[in-house]
């Protein structure tokens, strides 16, 4: 099924490698994908270490100097974004979701050009992500009707369910791919008809590939349609509907 307005309001694909990229090659890599990305924010690490003395009873520390850990690019309206950081690289798209060819296809130009300059030799873990808002009628609504996946409230329990926070892991198949599902609702807001549920979806595997032999996509094509899979698996027609 496909849906014409999807409820994606944001979706990345990361991939992380092993060993981890020198500080030298994030900067090239930054500076070639900076193009068409005019903001870039600078996430720096600092190791702190501490020494008890027990004879004088005290504590020593000593740091080193911050060390650029990671850039964050984001385009003009801040609806892409990418994270190049010395454990891999991520691509963001948040709130303007253009569909999966379009997202896919410009997280492989990020991807392609992190290769060829940060030069990663192996990728460790590939995962898709994507965090959806589903809205549904304000009021003493049975989640159930909207979810499959909703939870469940003992009939004893006194009272209205006013939120709550479900989360579970699955073991998809034996090529070691996972999938975490959370469903929870959004704070309310006053003077809006409907109330919007969060249903994060993050599907996941490890891996051990050697970047100079093999592609990562073909692993990131499986696992987008397990997300696909597990998100119609969660939904019930009456909260598809808008959507369609």
């Amino acid at each position: 099924m496909n849906l014409s307005s999807p409820p994606i309001q944001e979706c990345l694909i990361d991939v992380r490698v092993s060993p981890e990229i020198p500080s030298s090659s994030l900067v090239a890599a930054m500076e070639r994908l900076r193009t068409g990305f005019p903001r870039v924010e600078e996430q720096h690490e600092v190791q702190v270490k501490s020494s008890l003395s027990v004879e004088r009873l005290e504590v020593t520390t000593s740091s080193t100097s911050p060390k650029i850990s990671a850039y964050r690019l984001f385009s003009e309206s801040g609806t892409q974004s990418v994270a190049i950081r010395k454990d891999g690289l991520s691509s963001h798209e948040i709130g303007d979701y253009r569909g999966w060819e379009a997202f896919s296809t410009n997280a492989r130009e990020h991807w392609t050009v992190f290769q060829e300059l940060a030069k990663p030799t192996r990728a460790s873990r590939v995962a898709i992500r994507t965090i959806n808002r589903i809205e549904v009628p304000r009021g003493n609504v049975d989640l159930s009707d909207y979810f499959r996946a909703s939870p469940i409230v003992p009939p004893d329990i006194p009272g209205v369910m006013t939120s709550f926070l479900q989360r579970t892991v699955h073991k998809v198949d034996e090529e070691g791919t996972n999938v975490i599902i959370m469903l929870s609702p959004e704070q309310l807001s006053h003077g809006t008809p409907d109330v919007g549920v969060t249903l994060d979806i993050d599907v996941f595997r490890a891996v051990d590939v050697d970047l100079s032999a093999d592609d990562i996509w073909p692993i990131l094509s499986v696992l987008h349609a397990v997300k696909n899979r597990v998100f119609f698996a969660c939904m019930k027609e009456a909260a598809l509907e808008r959507y369609k």
